[in-house]
């Protein structure tokens, strides 16, 4: 009998060092059960900083001064996040909403591509800013209300949209040229590169996912995983935390991409098709559209909007948690498009 008391006790020993060791992960965060994960630079070296963004030119008269004057809208960024490099002759995935509307993203919480008018106001709204920094008396004439520094850099700046649009009905606001402008950097390269958007996820199945293209060769690029994550397997996920304010330059350093390391938890829901996955890594705004990747370097998916289909979408539902799309979804827009990628 005693040989009987010492394996019950044994086993009661066992599971409450199990137990243990549960609870630990999910006060940390971290996975104590799973062996040391080798990570190369090889997914940081395909990881790129995306800005986006709008460029143009306008005319505007100012009736208080009774001038008019044409401006050069050379750059206006809108937003910036991540990507990963795909194909080393310049094919990048990225997040939609990155390359997206951010007014539409921000006032009715869904995924959309900007079309012309909403262009045009973007190359307005740079060029007025721009405008009443020098001349503010414009705003006060017309709207009744000072524009201020502080208010301009707030996009949902009702009196800017005010102004705008009186002045755009009568007449004294052209846009003559205005096109959407995507930046793209490598790490340490403080270059950018020009792309163009290829295509788009299903906006309406809230897909966040873009292909882009930039004019360039023998560019770093990871290869993509068929396989689905396995539970408690580590990932990495690498990303461009957002800076303060999109309009100061980057230093050299702070093109060299970030990481976050967790472990994957749980695959939140099929929608269509569509695959989400859920994961224990912190990361925050400017991560969207970066890599998440294994310890063999292969990319499981991307960092999106937290989705939750009673709220449409919602950005990273809190701070230990992050949630990306499958890489199966990067696999259907690259064959969608007759991209050839590397799967693994």
């Amino acid at each position: 009998m005693r040989w009987v008391k010492r394996v019950i006790f044994l086993s009661l020993l066992v599971l409450i060092i199990i137990s243990g060791i549960f609870i630990t992960e999910n006060i940390l965060g971290t996975t104590l059960l799973s062996q040391p994960v080798d990570y190369s630079n090889q997914s940081a070296n395909s990881t790129v900083y995306i800005q986006n963004g709008v460029s143009g030119v306008v005319t505007m008269t100012d009736p208080t001064l009774n001038q008019t004057v044409k401006m050069n809208v050379d750059f206006y960024p809108l937003d910036s996040g991540s990507g990963v490099i795909v194909t080393n002759n310049g094919y990048i995935i990225t997040a939609f909403h990155v390359i997206g509307d951010p007014r539409t993203l921000k006032s009715e919480k869904q995924l959309k591509k900007m079309t012309d008018d909403d262009i045009k106001f973007y190359v307005a709204e740079a060029a007025v800013s721009s405008y009443i920094q020098q001349y503010p008396q414009i705003s006060e004439a017309l709207t009744g209300s000072t524009i201020t520094i502080d208010n301009i850099q707030e996009r949902e700046n009702s009196s800017l949209t005010k102004l705008i649009d009186l002045l755009t009905q009568r007449k004294l606001l052209n846009v003559s040229s205005y096109k959407q402008v995507i930046k793209v950097s490598r790490p340490s390269i403080t270059d950018f590169m020009d792309a163009q958007l290829v295509d788009v996820g299903d906006a309406s199945e809230d897909e966040d996912i873009a292909l882009l293209k930039v004019d360039a060769r023998d560019l770093p690029s990871i290869p993509v995983s068929f396989k689905k994550p396995q539970y408690r397997e580590n990932i990495r996920i690498y990303g461009y935390p957002a800076s303060e304010n999109q309009n100061i330059q980057r230093t050299i350093s702070e093109f060299n991409p970030s990481s976050a390391t967790g472990f994957f938890i749980s695959e939140l829901s099929h929608n269509q098709g569509i695959i989400y996955y859920q994961t224990t890594a912190q990361v925050s705004e400017g991560y969207s559209g970066g890599p998440v990747v294994n310890g063999e370097n292969k990319i499981l998916g991307l960092v999106i909007y937290n989705i939750n289909r009673t709220s449409k979408l919602k950005l990273l539902s809190d701070s230990k948690r992050s949630v990306f799309l499958s890489s199966q979804s990067i696999i259907e827009i690259c064959k969608k498009n007759n991209v050839p990628i590397n799967i693994i």
